[in-house]
């Protein structure tokens, strides 16, 4: 295999984020306000596909309206639920675009602080890029790492407003 064939046409760009904010109320409090994914970001598309409503294993139909995120719709499938503590979503997407993530893996996450919680986040995805040489993989990778830097950046003061205004 030549150095150039790595370059091939769907090369992925890998993107982990992870950081954390804290949240002025307890996890049972917050813990409804960070599920109610509606409410702090925007979202073209959230419906309910198939699985248990609420728990392990139900699958969702999304398409986000947010600066950074994809452009097709996508499919997130509940994973891991731990109510009032953690949840873990595995997001597909069945025709990528390329400037969409292909698979991505969302973890959330709240522990209790004297102050109230601490949201954690930790979020992975596989992103598809176009035929191209080095340079435009390259500037493909920056595009992907920056539109998801956006995408958070939006969206979690949007949380940590929300749960500030509930409980204010």
């Amino acid at each position: 295999m030549s150095a150039s064939s790595d370059f091939a046409v769907g090369r992925p760009v890998y993107v982990v984020r992870e950081g954390e904010l804290d949240l002025a109320a307890p996890p049972e409090v917050a813990w409804s306000h960070v599920m109610n994914l509606t409410a702090w970001q925007n979202f073209k598309k959230f419906e309910h596909v198939s699985g248990p409503v609420g728990a392990e294993g139900e699958l969702q139909a999304m398409l986000k309206d947010e600066p950074g995120s994809g452009k097709t719709p996508y499919f997130a499938r509940t994973a891991l639920l731990e109510p009032g503590k953690r949840i873990v979503w595995k997001l597909v997407r069945e025709a990528p675009a390329p400037g969409d993530p292909a698979l991505a893996v969302v973890d959330f996450s709240l522990t209790p602080t004297p102050e109230g919680s601490r949201f954690r986040y930790a979020t992975f995805y596989e992103c598809v890029t176009t035929d191209g040489d080095e340079h435009d993989w390259a500037r493909q990778r920056d595009t992907y790492h920056g539109n998801i830097r956006t995408l958070i950046n939006t969206v979690m003061p949007k949380l940590q407003k929300l749960v500030k205004d509930a409980t204010a």
